[in-house]
């Protein structure tokens, strides 16, 4: 049986702008956007076990592990373009995940504990995946969900030009989608620049 981690990659395989160098959030020379997230998202995680979806060069997971209830952040992305290093930070291709790689890790834990998260984050990621996809993912880490869903996306304010995000959303259809699954959901939106973006956290 793949695992939840395993499932989650087979939703997200196409191209990405994370690795894009002509993106400026996904270059270390300015942290400003970075900056801006981290400070709503940062706040909302609680351990002491996370989950990283998509989390790129792992800026934000180095940010997570500074705090003190946070033992163990399983940082996930397709490709292994993660800068950074940290005791608590567990980095994994999730196309070569198993169930084995996290027993291991953290033996002695029943299969059910092992397969828990008090926080699930995805920052910058659900705009790469469409909305049918979004419901399948909200459906496979629900049951593994012991805490929030917290995370970030860019609002919907007008029609997209960029390629690599194929869906966005505004604030209502963001809280509206996240209804359908979680019994508790929280969205709103702060300004960036000539933009806005969306922070949510759902259970």
């Amino acid at each position: 049986m793949l695992t939840l981690l395993k499932r989650v990659q087979s939703l997200w395989s196409g191209p990405t702008e994370r690795y894009s160098k002509t993106d400026p959030r996904t270059t270390t020379t300015d942290h400003e956007y970075f900056e801006f997230y981290a400070r709503q998202v940062v706040p909302m995680v609680q351990g002491p076990r996370v989950l990283d979806l998509g989390c790129g060069e792992g800026w934000l997971d180095l940010e997570i592990a500074k705090r003190p209830d946070v033992n163990l952040i399983v940082a996930v992305d397709r490709e292994l373009v993660h800068k950074v290093r940290h005791w608590k930070i567990m980095r994994i291709c999730a196309d070569v995940l198993s169930h084995q790689i996290i027993g291991v890790y953290v033996s002695g834990r029943s299969k059910e504990e092992v397969e828990r998260y008090d926080t699930i984050v995805a920052t910058e990621f659900i705009e790469h995946i469409t909305e049918t996809d979004l419901d399948a993912l909200c459906a496979k880490i629900k049951p593994h969900l012991r805490g929030y869903f917290v995370g970030c996306t860019p609002e919907r304010t007008k029609p997209t030009t960029n390629p690599f995000h194929l869906r966005e959303y505004t604030l209502g259809e963001l809280l509206a989608k996240f209804s359908e699954h979680f019994g508790h959901v929280q969205v709103w939106a702060r300004p960036w620049r000539d933009s806005s973006i969306l922070f949510f956290k759902a259970r």
